[in-house]
């Protein structure tokens, strides 16, 4: 079993949350970028099996996908988990878009689900189950 240390759920908020950081971590001539405080979260039970990846919505929730458990484990900013959601299938690959649509990648079925931010599901990515081989990651545009 595996639990995701408090630490890490809090470097990953206060890096992402910060959305020049990247031009910060740039060489070269200062930016004027402060980097990121990151503080510590106090951890609230939950345990992965085995967490494959994250993604965090504009209003910083933050969802990891847990496919051996076949869900999706959403926490608020305070690092509380609001959502823990079957799902079915293995969900491997996660995103949210600006429009809070969250994409889900299944390694079981070879698909890429889109659901809303209340998760009615809205529609497949291309014909659905089958299109894709291995969806391991998503990207979508932020605007």
């Amino acid at each position: 079993m595996y639990r995701l240390p408090a630490k890490l759920f809090a470097v990953f908020l206060s890096l992402t949350a910060t959305r020049s950081f990247a031009g910060a971590c740039e060489s070269g001539a200062p930016t004027g970028v402060d980097p990121p405080v990151v503080s510590h979260l106090r951890a609230y039970p939950w345990t992965f099996n085995a967490p494959t990846r994250m993604a965090l919505s504009l209003d910083s929730r933050l969802f990891v996908t847990d496919p051996e458990r076949q869900r999706i484990v959403t926490r608020d900013t305070a690092g509380r988990i609001t959502d823990n959601r079957l799902l079915g299938g293995k969900p491997i690959s996660i995103a949210v878009d600006s429009q809070d649509r969250i994409y889900i990648g299944d390694g079981d079925l070879g698909r890429v689900r889109v659901y809303s931010r209340n998760w009615e599901f809205l529609y497949d990515l291309g014909i659905g189950a089958g299109e894709f081989q291995l969806p391991g990651a998503i990207a979508v545009e932020p605007g």
